[in-house]
């Protein structure tokens, strides 16, 4: 299994949940504030995680 696979499997679970997060009509105010705040703590390991890696092939 390729490392590029593995990333954009992970991107592809972060982005299917997320979507279907904001697609849920149910969701209260502060749940969808708390979602963001998580959304964009996965968004910044993620890039981490794809820069080490990017380090990694140099």
């Amino acid at each position: 299994m390729s490392k590029g696979f593995l990333n954009g499997l992970f991107m592809g679970a972060i982005t299917g949940t997320l979507i279907g997060v904001f697609l849920n009509p149910q969701l209260k105010p502060q749940h969808r504030k708390k979602i963001n705040h998580i959304s964009h703590e996965l968004k910044k390991q993620t890039q981490g995680i794809i820069n080490g890696i990017r380090e990694n092939r140099e």
